[in-house]
């Protein structure tokens, strides 16, 4: 007898948009553009990540900040929100120098009491040169560099752990 277990509910989504920061005085939600596979958990607006059900789920992103702007370092800061409320605790805050990348991962274990709970990323910064960051696939150049794929400006995978 063989039994059929349904994968858990997952999705990860991207965006291949350079997003800035508009004003110091205010954060503002993260969007993503490009689906890269998901069950059973809707992106239902440019920036929300339904989930489907009661459960735990783990949220992980992995996006490219930068600083296009003046030689100071400046800060820049990623954070959840739940239904529209800030989460405690969910601030990842990074130094980003003029035109150097600096990668700003995270993981966090959220959880959906009501089915239909929704999260979001938010981006705040210095100012309007702090940025997460995407570039375009870039063709081979011969004996100089292989060909590569897009780098997304973020990328973010949820998926329920239980």
């Amino acid at each position: 007898m063989s039994y059929h277990v349904s994968p858990a509910p997952y999705a990860t989504f991207a965006s291949s948009a350079t997003q800035t920061v508009a004003s110091a005085a205010s954060a503002q939600a993260i969007t993503y553009n490009l689906d890269l596979g998901s069950k059973g958990i809707a992106k239902v607006s440019s920036s929300q990540i339904q989930l489907p059900q009661v459960g735990n789920y783990a949220l992980s992103f992995s996006a490219i900040g930068r600083n296009s702007g003046s030689a100071n370092a400046k800060w820049l800061n990623i954070f959840l929100k739940k239904n529209g409320n800030t989460v405690d605790n969910s601030s990842t805050i990074v130094n980003v120098s003029q035109n150097i990348v600096t990668t700003v991962v995270a993981t966090f274990n959220v959880a959906c009491t009501t089915a239909g709970d929704y999260y979001e990323l938010f981006l705040a910064g210095e100012d309007n040169s702090t940025q997460i960051y995407a570039t375009a696939a870039q063709a081979a150049v011969v004996g100089v560099s292989p060909a590569m794929p897009a780098c997304p400006s973020i990328v973010v995978a949820v998926w329920q752990i239980d």
